[in-house]
């Protein structure tokens, strides 16, 4: 009996060790599959000098590539796109969670764009870098537009606007066949002369005409939101709250903070806001001598979902953007590009359409103003003499000039829909941006 157990024992070691060696050669074959599988995404990850800067106080981990042992296997990634896709539509809405759920689903190595950069307006199209369709609609249009900081920014512009083309018109009266007292003329003999976009003079026996059209955006010329070495009307605009509470009135989780954030740059080239269109305007005599216009003015946002290079954002913020950009970082997850455009309400309840001319300044206070041809000041000269003449024509007698209800349903439901965005759970229920990070561990 005792020869029988010992032999039993000796069987089970044997079997023990050989279990042993095979368990250990699993073990480094899976170590060297995985060795293999972190050398291909390291390859396929972008160059490091691509990341930096990255600025997160110093948390070194922001923007960093995964390591070996970090590094998750196909297997997970799929389901953690999935998952992740699922929690953030959950958490925001269906809308913005669709763009997170494709920003992870792209990959540097595939989707990479090697395109000429956007700089400007005219270099962006629905369908440009290679992207299906890069235009925002529905919810997260309607978010932007709703946006107050959009809208403050806008109010800021229009009145500085309208005190430039104040400015003008008075160092330019006999163009605008404004009076230098007494009452105004009847509107329809007014004429004007020499500023417009096709001819330096209105003849006496051209039709007249009443209403005029001006380019908003040169009007913006040295406004104190004006992105710097860009042209008139590109603005510096950032979008996103403080983070200190779960209120909604910082707008963190909106799609504006969301997606677009601050201004700097991707692939896809620079960021910018770009405030554009006319102002419809007529002189009027209503007490005293006035310019009256009606805006009809569009923001247009170009953006990227973009992490590295950049900021990691609000503490809360960090939660999420930390993990995302170590995905970014190996290649794991790749820029998406966004563009809204929508236009600005006409309110005359809320905005500010008529401003009074005044006295007429003197041929000194214009030359000061460099709204004259001035020896000493060539791009100042230049700026009014050409770039304003070019931006402002008479309108056309069959031109109608922008209604007063423009754009005013779609902005209440805009309104609407920045307010309904309060509702979502990354609002109202505690521990969801740490549910979304556990998500991708």
């Amino acid at each position: 009996m005792a020869m029988m157990c010992n032999i039993f024992l000796a069987v089970c070691l044997v079997l023990v060790a050989e279990g042993r060696k095979l368990v250990s050669k699993e073990a480094a074959q899976l170590e060297h599959e995985k060795m293999i599988a972190y050398k291909t995404m390291m390859k396929l990850a972008p160059p490091s000098e691509s990341l930096e800067p990255a600025e997160c106080g110093g948390n070194n981990d922001f923007c960093r590539p995964f390591t070996k042992d970090e590094m998750p296997w196909k297997t997970t990634l799929a389901l953690q796109e999935k998952a992740f896709g699922v929690a953030m539509r959950a958490a925001f809405g269906a809308d913005i969670g669709n763009v997170w759920e494709d920003y992870l689903t792209r990959r540097y190595s595939q989707d990479r764009y090697i395109g000429p950069k956007a700089h400007l307006m005219g270099h962006v199209t629905r369908h440009t870098f290679g992207y299906p369709d890069l235009t925002m609609d529905g919810n997260i249009k309607l978010q932007f537009q709703g946006d107050p900081t959009n809208y403050y920014t806008y109010t800021e512009a229009l009145d500085f606007a309208m005190r430039r083309l104040v400015e003008f018109i008075n160092c330019h009266r006999e163009e605008f066949s404004v009076p230098p007292d007494g009452p105004m003329p009847d509107p329809t003999t007014m004429h004007f002369q020499s500023v417009s976009s096709t001819s330096s003079s209105v003849s006496s026996d051209e039709t007249p005409k009443k209403w005029f059209a001006v380019s908003f955006e040169d009007l913006l010329h040295g406004f104190d939101f004006s992105a710097d070495d860009m042209p008139p009307g590109y603005l510096d605009i950032e979008y996103g709250g403080d983070g200190s509470g779960d209120t909604c009135s910082n707008h963190l989780y909106h799609a504006p903070a969301n997606l677009a954030g601050g201004m700097g740059g991707s692939d896809f080239g620079r960021d910018f806001r770009f405030m554009s269109g006319h102002l419809h305007c007529h002189i009027s005599k209503v007490g005293n001598v006035n310019v009256y216009c009606r805006p009809k003015v569009k923001l247009s946002v170009f953006d990227a979902i973009d992490l590295c290079p950049g900021q990691c954002g609000t503490k809360k913020e960090q939660l999420l953007t930390i993990p995302l950009s170590q995905r970014e970082a190996s290649g794991l997850a790749y820029d998406v590009p966004l563009f809204v455009e929508f236009y600005y309400p006409v309110d005359e309840e809320k905005q500010k359409y008529s401003y009074s001319l005044g006295l007429a300044p003197s041929a000194e206070e214009c030359a000061r103003r460099d709204f004259q041809k001035v020896p000493e000041c060539t791009d100042c000269s230049e700026y009014h003499q050409l770039t304003m003449k070019r931006s402002v024509r008479f309108m056309d007698e069959d031109e109608v000039p922008v209604a007063l209800d423009f754009k005013q349903k779609e902005y209440e439901d805009a309104i609407w829909a920045s307010r309904k965005q309060c509702d979502a759970q990354i609002y109202k229920m505690e521990g969801v941006l740490e549910h979304l990070t556990s998500i991708l561990g």
